[in-house]
């Protein structure tokens, strides 16, 4: 009896012990299942959370492009001829790289002008037509994707209400292929992947699977964001309301836009690769059990950790390395290389790259590892060189925008933007040569006077400045000449005529004037519109005091031509000071003479010019020790007269 005691409770112990390391065993393998399944599900999420990031950025900089190109048609729109769109695209003021076909319409919805030839008419009915025709929205709108019914082609309209004086001018549009939004990343994800945008109105934009593309789609972004928190909580896939199909997915707001980008992965492709690790680790749970119990037990939990190590850090390095090869940017890991005595930073060593920015340097990312950047870039030991080292000692990062010269970089502008590591940096650097070109063609149509295309103040002041250090400089020239002669011009009776005639009548004569101006001076002369019915001409090297009289006498005879305003031949003539540069006098001291003697010629009767004297610590005049007398003047009723008489 005690012998049987004795074995069955030993048995009963060996069978308790089993059962307690097969619990055990079965517990922790299903533990470890557990977080290697919340794990891989985090790592997806992690994933498409990046590529939908990106797809909202993208999608952001795309429809900023086409915003940007609609903005200043819109704005050139105000001008007296307005510009073409073809003559903006050639200008490279408008982007028709995204924006293509760009066009503008009337009130009524007929297109007045396009950049296509082939291209609708009419869309007086289409719906984002009518949004602007009824609101006073001057915001830029992303309409459904629309199909031009003479191409047939389906485009994203982004379009634009135009106004002049507060009143509905008609629109600008311009059409994205749907297509350009998707492509970049439906290509290189896994098979099964949804890549989209998706409207706040619930209509995709853009959708691709599989290389596939469509757009239309209906589906409410509330239901979307509802199954991805409750994915995200539970870590279970959603099912699309699309297809049917089990996923996992993103969704990201687009700065500025009221579309969403979003990346849905199909569930059991993602999760294949859990599947293929839980069934091996449960065959090797069951062999363990079997042969090693407690000690193959543990064996197998310390595997199983280093397992799900190194999986997370296998999973990390690709993370790391897809963020690198995707990112839009040139990025650098560099490490300090320090003085073994001292301690202070003398170089910087290439640890990691991503092939663009390699490519941007005119190598591969192979031969650029390990390398010197000083001496790949010399231009970093003396530029940023203090704020390499005043970042890796802050702890802040810091950016910066400048134009490399650099040999095979010459010319760009690229902004650079670095943050510190252990002991080193990673430099982030974008090419930002086009918006630079951007900002320099808008800057440029702040120069110009928008009624007669002429140099505006602004411009003309720039002009005057650099003309009168030209003068400075200017050494070897004929006795009796001068660098650079200032003409203030205001026309008589021009306020009379504007008060009879309109406002409309008024700014023609303007741009006539303007006109007569750039055809009576030389081409290498500047002629400004400073304001009203003022305008001035900065000629450099202008010759003798005869010279600069027989230049005004020519201006004196174009601008007292009568002009034909409503029938009627009407002169307004100008009065015409000159003022002659001296030395050491700035821009100030020469417009304040010439406008002095406009004054004088105005006081002696008008229709005439006067020379503006020079001070008493001016050198002899350029024309000679005498100072030249008042212009002529032109017969005012003579001219009428005659006007009169071609009028009749």
């Amino acid at each position: 009896m005690r012998r049987w005691l004795r074995f069955h409770t030993a048995q009963a112990t060996v069978l308790a012990g089993v059962a307690l390391v097969l619990g055990g065993l079965a517990l922790a393998t299903r533990q470890g299942l557990h977080d290697a399944y919340g794990a891989e599900v985090d790592a997806i999420f992690l994933s498409i959370d990046r590529t939908a990031q990106q797809l909202a950025t993208r999608t952001a900089e795309v429809f900023d492009q086409v915003s940007r190109s609609t903005l200043v048609v819109d704005h050139v729109q105000s001008y007296t001829p307005a510009p073409t769109l073809a003559t903006l695209a050639l200008a490279g003021v408008i982007d028709r790289g995204v924006a293509d076909p760009m066009f503008t319409t009337d009130v009524a919805g007929f297109v007045l002008d396009t950049t296509v030839a082939s291209h609708t008419q009419y869309v007086a009915d289409e719906d984002f037509f009518k949004l602007h025709r009824t609101t006073s929205g001057r915001d830029v709108h992303i309409g459904p994707v629309w199909t031009d019914a003479v191409t047939g082609t389906a485009r994203v309209p982004v379009t634009r209400r135009m106004e002049v004086k507060g009143r509905f001018h008609g629109i600008v549009g311009a059409m994205v292929d749907p297509v350009r939004l998707t492509v970049p990343y439906g290509r290189h994800e896994a098979s099964g992947t949804v890549i989209g945008v998706l409207g706040d109105d619930g209509v995709y934009r853009s959708r691709a699977t599989d290389g596939h593309f469509t757009f239309g789609e209906r589906i409410d972004p509330a239901r979307i964001a509802h199954l991805i928190d409750t994915a995200r909580r539970t870590r279970e896939p959603g099912r699309s309301s699309v297809d049917g199909v089990l996923r996992f997915a993103a969704m990201v707001k687009v700065e500025r836009y009221p579309l969403h980008a979003v990346v849905a992965v199909n569930a059991d492709d993602a999760l294949l690769p859990y599947r293929h690790a839980r069934a091996r680790a449960l065959r090797w749970a069951l062999g363990a059990g079997l042969f090693v119990l407690l000690a193959g037990a543990m064996s197998l939990r310390l595997a199983r950790s280093l397992d799900d190590s190194r999986a997370r850090a296998s999973r990390a390095e690709a993370s790391f390395r897809a963020a690198l090869d995707g990112s839009l940017d040139a990025v650098f890991i560099l490490d300090a290389v320090r003085h073994p005595g001292t301690g202070a930073l003398v170089d910087l060593h290439v640890r990691d790259c991503n092939d663009r920015a390699a490519a941007g340097l005119g190598t591969t990312r192979t031969k650029l590892l390990n390398t010197s950047f000083c001496d790949r870039l010399p231009s970093v030991r003396n530029r940023y060189f203090k704020a390499f080292e005043c970042v890796m000692a802050t702890r802040q990062p810091a950016d910066d925008e400048y134009q490399a010269t650099d040999p095979g970089l010459e010319g760009l502008w690229l902004h650079h933007q670095i943050v510190p590591l252990d002991d080193g940096v990673a430099l982030i650097s974008r090419d930002i040569t086009r918006r630079k070109a951007d900002e320099a063609a808008l800057a440029e149509l702040g120069r110009r006077d928008s009624l007669t295309g002429l140099a505006n103040r602004r411009a003309f002041e720039e002009k005057l400045d650099e003309a009168i250090r030209r003068s400075a400089r200017a050494q070897d020239r004929a006795p009796g000449t001068t660098p650079l002669a200032l003409l203030y011009l205001d026309l008589d009776g021009f306020k009379s005529m504007n008060d009879s005639f309109g406002h409309a009548a008024g700014d023609l004569v303007l741009r006539e004037v303007a006109h007569r101006l750039q055809a009576t001076v030389r081409a290498s002369d500047v002629v400004a519109r400073l304001g009203g019915d003022e305008f001035a001409v900065i000629a450099e090297n202008a010759g003798t005091a005869d010279d600069i009289g027989a230049l005004c006498e020519r201006l004196l005879a174009s601008l007292s031509k009568p002009h034909l305003l409503a029938g009627e031949a009407r002169v307004s003539t100008p009065s015409i000071g000159v003022a002659l540069h001296l030395a050491r006098e700035d821009g100030a001291e020469l417009r304040h003479r010439a406008d002095a003697a406009m004054y004088r010629a105005k006081q002696a009767g008008k229709a005439r010019f006067a020379w503006a004297p020079p001070t008493s610590l001016s050198p002899p005049h350029p024309a000679g020790n005498a100072l030249p007398g008042d212009g002529t003047s032109i017969d005012v009723a003579a001219t009428s007269d005659d006007a009169d008489r071609r009028a009749a």
